[in-house]
């Protein structure tokens, strides 16, 4: 079965509401234009989907994003695919 992961979670480990929305929302638009998920997942929840891939660091905020906060910069600096 599927691990749900909370959203709170999520939003702890990106360092906000706002970069967790940004951050989903271009990945679900690259997710519908075709790209392949990051992590082995059951879940046909691409909302899921999306959080596990931020949990394990498969996904941070892109490069050319401008980070408002210390977090955000924490993000724009990790590994994986850039969002």
């Amino acid at each position: 079965m599927a691990q749900l992961i909370h959203e709170e979670k999520v939003i702890e480990k990106v360092g906000g509401r706002f970069i967790l929305s940004s951050m989903v929302q271009k990945r679900l638009r690259e997710l519908m234009s075709g790209a392949q998920k990051l992590v082995e997942t059951d879940s046909r929840d691409v909302l899921q989907i999306i959080y596990q891939e931020i949990m394990e660091d498969k996904i941070a905020l892109g490069a050319t994003e401008e980070p408002q906060d210390e977090a955000g910069v924490r993000a724009a600096l990790r590994g994986g695919s850039r969002v």
